[in-house]
């Protein structure tokens, strides 16, 4: 696989590359979870999210330990961190994203480098649960911004759209995609998802990293005992329950 848009951008996206199949049977299970309160970590006016994914979710597993997903991680974290072991999957986060007009609070619609893991330790693979234009509040990137940003980049640590586009000017990349296509980004660049004003977005998103973050997250026996052995390894920092 090569990573080379990963490495120099911080950003890379390969179309039409997931199965439809099992993105359609992902779909109809996480209808029924994101419309059950009792299974969601937080919800409001701005979006619902799902709590712990790869325990509600039995394909959301089967995605975050795909084939695909499993090289392009392990190829990463070799070739760019230069990483001797095997990086593992940290957190992850489903959630649906509404139509909101309303003041811009201090949340994910605004620029931000994620501080889960040390630069470059991070790697977040998305996928669209349906295809996202610029009305859908797609992902939006500064490419390049993974390795070139100020030394104080997280303080504050939400930016203005006005301040990162006076750093990154033409390199700000809104991310529209495809329902079946896969977008990866070292999220420890600036990043943030654009305000959904017309329609709503549902998204998957998986962290890969080289160690537990400081939020551990969780994984279903039953789901776990659904990967192949050989993938097991990738399921060593989340907690079996």
């Amino acid at each position: 696989m090569d990573i080379t848009p990963l490495k120099e951008d911080g950003l890379m996206i390969l179309p039409g590359v997931l199965d439809k199949s099992l993105l359609d049977e992902f779909k109809e299970e996480y209808e029924g979870v994101i419309n059950d309160r009792s299974k969601l970590k937080f919800h409001d006016d701005r979006f619902s999210m799902v709590n712990q994914p790869l325990v509600a979710c039995t394909n959301a597993s089967k995605l975050a330990f795909s084939d695909m997903v499993v090289e392009i991680a392990s190829a990463y974290f070799k070739e760019f961190a230069k990483l001797t072991h095997k990086p593992g999957v940290g957190t992850c986060n489903l959630r649906r994203s509404y139509i909101y007009r309303g003041a811009q609070r201090p949340d994910t619609t605004m620029y931000h480098c994620d501080a889960n893991r040390p630069d470059p330790l991070l790697l977040k693979f998305f996928i669209y649960l349906h295809d996202v234009d610029m009305e859908s509040g797609p992902f939006v990137y500064a490419k390049g911004s993974h390795v070139d940003k100020p030394a104080n980049c997280r303080q504050p640590y939400r930016k203005s759209d006005a301040e990162i586009e006076n750093m990154y000017g033409n390199r700000i990349t809104y991310v529209t995609a495809e329902y079946g296509d896969l977008i990866i980004a070292c999220t420890n660049g600036f990043h943030k998802g654009l305000r959904n004003t017309v329609k709503t977005r549902d998204m998957f998103t998986i962290n890969y990293v080289d160690a537990p973050e400081n939020e551990r997250f969780q994984i279903s026996k039953n789901n776990l005992d659904k990967i192949d052995e050989d993938k097991k390894e990738y399921a060593r920092f989340l907690d079996v329950v």
